[in-house]
């Protein structure tokens, strides 16, 4: 059975979570918990590092037999290769070449804000232009079903999350864009899928377990006191979750899922 490693938190594995649950692809899920504040002792992972024969050690991993791979989107290639998920034509892999690299730069967007000390004061102005980089990507999507076109690829399963997370931010930001808002709906209740991506993986009090963004290295695990999302949080129409909840593991989360034997 294949291995993948990363902190018990959300974070670069939430696509890659998603992508085994939907392949049913058998794994365990192997978690590694960074200890409390001040000192967060990462002695659970550090000690295994160098014992797993990884060409660059780090978080999350993957282990499929004689395979052993890090970095997130590596990983999620590799699955995705599998199953025929990474494009079929020339212009789908194309869409798919760039649209991974683009969510990517979307995304340490976020985490440059939500790590920050300064975070109230640069909160304003992420909000200020999330509109104009939604917008880029509800024109590439158009009226496609999915990023790519008509089958569903493994950008989608970074699509949905990174989206998901903006969308924890900022509850309204989807508003003004149907086929954004059309794709959450379509990925999260299966609809011309086989199975929802989402069965099987963090939910939090019912809820799609919000992200835990890990900058840079991503050995960084989760730094932050947090407080739950409230249990509505999914239905918020007025105001903004903080920071902490945005970035933070949270209490109460279960694993309702690891894959399929």
């Amino acid at each position: 059975m294949a291995v993948l490693g990363y902190w018990d938190i959300r974070g670069l594995a939430h696509a890659i979570r998603l992508l085994l649950e939907y392949t049913e692809t058998p794994y365990e899920d192997k978690l590694y918990s960074c200890g409390e504040a001040p000192d967060y002792d990462k002695s659970q992972w550090i000690n295994e590092k160098e014992k797993l024969g990884l060409d660059f050690p780090n978080l999350p991993y993957f282990i499929d037999g004689s395979t052993k791979l890090t970095q997130s989107n590596a990983i999620l290639r590799y699955i995705a290769r599998k199953h025929n998920m990474c494009g079929e034509t020339e212009e789908e892999t194309l869409r798919v070449d760039m649209l991974e690299n683009q969510i990517m730069d979307f995304r340490m967007s976020l985490v440059m804000v939500c790590y920050n000390p300064d975070f109230e004061k640069l909160k304003p102005g992420y909000l200020e232009q999330l509109p104009g980089k939604l917008k880029l990507f509800s024109n590439f999507l158009g009226d496609r079903k999915w990023f790519a076109g008509e089958k569903l690829t493994f950008v989608d399963f970074l699509m949905f999350d990174v989206l998901e997370q903006n969308r924890i931010f900022e509850p309204k930001c989807l508003e003004p864009f149907k086929n954004l808002k059309d794709f959450m709906e379509r990925f999260g209740v299966s609809r011309g899928t086989p199975r929802s991506p989402l069965d099987g993986v963090w939910h939090c009090g019912g809820v799609p377990h919000p992200p835990c963004v890990s900058p840079g290295s991503g050995e960084g695990g989760c730094l932050h006191e947090v407080q739950p999302l409230p249990e509505d949080a999914h239905q918020q129409q007025d105001g903004q979750v903080g920071q902490q909840e945005v970035v933070g593991a949270q209490p109460g989360m279960r694993r309702v899922g690891r894959g399929r034997s």
